[in-house]
């Protein structure tokens, strides 16, 4: 019975599959998109399915402290059922939902910064372990207008960092110059 589940989970693997079940839940990769000039994260059009949006959250990423904003679905509201290739953008509140108000410790308001890279979740309102996921960086570009750009999930687990995520990719080089490996 192992063997058989070896073969499936390396065939799965292989094709490249988006999404993956843990033993927390399901998490599938989503795409960003701008909408009105804020970033928004879109299920992908080859979803499996819809999704009722339980809580939001934006956050940056490789991190100590970090910048942080989210909304929750009301108690007893109905929950916004997204379709695949529809978005939720960042900064609005759809009726039923509140804003999380409750900081971490290493936790602050966010403020969304070029150069840096942001983790945009989405997660069930009624399987609460299952989400929809999307890592992404903001690039200026010379006009000052701004681009969100995501990393790309590759089958074998690696990923394509965009340019913008200039402090972690300058690591990256170092590291590499020096013989070191990138984890």
């Amino acid at each position: 019975m192992k063997i058989d589940q070896l073969i499936v989970f390396f065939m799965l693997c292989v094709c490249g599959v988006t999404a993956h079940a843990t033993v927390l839940g399901r998490e599938e990769y989503a795409n960003i998109a701008s909408l009105n000039g804020r970033p928004a994260i879109c299920l992908r059009n080859d979803s499996t399915a819809s999704l009722a949006v339980g809580w939001v959250t934006l956050s940056e990423s490789y991190s100590n402290k970090m910048g942080v904003w989210g909304l929750t679905l009301r108690e007893g509201a109905s929950p916004l059922i997204l379709k695949p290739g529809e978005c939720f953008s960042y900064g609005m509140t759809p009726a039923g939902y509140e804003p999380l108000v409750s900081y971490g410790r290493n936790e602050y308001p966010l403020v969304l910064e070029a150069d840096k890279t942001y983790v945009f979740r989405l997660n069930d309102a009624y399987r609460p372990t299952d989400s929809r996921k999307v890592v992404f960086c903001i690039k200026k570009t010379a006009t000052g207008a701004v681009e969100y750009l995501q990393y790309t999930q590759l089958a074998d687990g690696s990923q394509i960092v965009p340019a913008c995520d200039g402090a972690r990719n300058a690591k990256v080089i170092e590291r590499h110059s020096r013989g070191g490996v990138d984890k």
